[in-house]
């Protein structure tokens, strides 16, 4: 998934920081860092190992 999806996939979602937010439902640059992150992983196969 590339970057941008991503983060447009976590702002449909609504995870918003203070500058974008309404007052009080707002996440830390932290939390949404974690959302788009999660968004890129769902989106990623990752191979199992196997010996």
């Amino acid at each position: 998934m590339e970057i941008e999806l991503a983060v447009a996939a976590a702002l449909d979602a609504g995870v918003l920081t203070a500058d974008l937010a309404p007052p009080g439902r707002s996440v830390s640059t932290q939390a949404a860092t974690d959302a788009v992150l999660e968004k890129i992983t769902q989106h990623c196969q990752v191979p199992e190992l196997r010996d």
